[in-house]
């Protein structure tokens, strides 16, 4: 197999990226633009009748649920915000997901 090299030049400021790779856990800012790219071809290449099935069950599924998604009243965003930074300084325990999906195994 034969390798080219691509010239990429984002849009986005690249010190503005790092940062985002560096948050979201990713070694380096390549392996960061590779899974983005991944995850859009994938998406990308989804058959428009299959996405169309997709959306018609998931909106079943929300509906047999009763669940209803909606922007956040002021008040209710204020009180995400606080959470989340209360979790992001350490004021909150948190749970890594790697830990809740070991403690869901063991259910």
């Amino acid at each position: 197999m034969t390798t080219k090299t691509v010239t990429f030049r984002p849009v986005i400021d690249t010190q503005a990226l790092r940062k985002i790779a560096k948050e979201t856990h990713y070694d380096d800012l390549t392996e960061f633009i590779n899974d983005a790219i991944k995850e859009k071809v994938e998406k990308e290449a989804i058959d428009p009748k299959v996405r169309k099935f997709i959306s018609k069950v998931s909106a079943a599924a929300f509906e047999y649920m009763g669940w209803k998604f909606s922007k956040p009243s002021t008040k209710e965003a204020a009180e995400i915000r606080r959470g989340v930074a209360e979790m992001k300084s350490g004021k909150v325990k948190t749970i890594s997901s790697q830990d809740l999906i070991k403690h869901l195994k063991k259910l």
